[in-house]
């Protein structure tokens, strides 16, 4: 029996490339009874926002519970965030379509609801591309169609056209005022000496290339 098989050991090698190259079909029975798919991860809800997260939530915890200094708050759930790019995000996965956090940074107020709706006639929302949560809007205003990201840019946009400067300096005796809140801000921490650190990140300018696409 040694002498048999000792003298198909020079074509091992071969058998086993052949074998792997060329693998024998699995049995009847296995392709009948195919392995059945793992069961889909079980979504279990936030005891705190009630928020659908597909694990015992250490993640969502971080973000969306964030109970540290400086903490963000938003207005429509119970939700605190670290960053304001953490609450951007948590608005447009669980809040999409709703109306942005009104800004207040040294006092400076935000569009009021009167010039947001004149704002508003000339804004065509866009649908959304596939992959994207922000939303786009297109400017109506005669020949212009600019494209702006999210709805408080493109307010923005709106207000130059119309003359709109809803975002008027807090300072006693000034009269600055500009259609870019922003700007606003600028202007107050430049002219008036506010010290004071906004507490948002201001993403948002006056016509930055940054802040729209063509």
């Amino acid at each position: 029996m040694d002498a048999h098989l000792r003298q198909f050991l020079h074509r091992v090698p071969q058998i086993r490339e052949d074998y792997f190259n060329h693998p024998p079909p699995p049995p009847a029975d296995k392709l009948q009874n195919p392995r059945p798919l793992p069961p889909p991860q079980e979504k279990r809800l936030c005891k705190l926002c009630s928020a659908a997260v597909s694990k015992p939530g250490n993640t969502h915890m971080r973000t969306s519970h964030y109970s540290g200094p400086d903490a963000l708050s938003c207005d429509l759930c119970p939700c605190t965030f670290a960053t304001q790019d953490c609450r951007k995000r948590h608005r447009s996965r669980y809040h999409p379509g709703t109306e942005p956090p009104k800004r207040n940074t040294f006092g400076i107020p935000d569009i009021n609801q009167e010039d947001a709706g004149k704002c508003d006639v000339f804004l065509e929302l866009l649908p959304l591309e596939e992959g994207s949560k922000s939303t786009t809007y297109r400017c109506l205003w005669a020949e212009c169609g600019k494209l702006n990201k999210g709805i408080t840019t493109s307010r923005e946009h709106a207000c130059t056209h119309l003359g709109l400067k809803p975002h008027t300096c807090p300072a006693p005796g000034c009269n600055y005022s500009s259609s870019f809140f922003g700007t606003t801000v600028r202007h107050y921490k430049n002219l008036h000496g506010g010290d004071d650190e906004p507490p948002e990140k201001m993403t948002r300018s006056s016509g930055q290339p940054g802040n729209s696409i063509n």
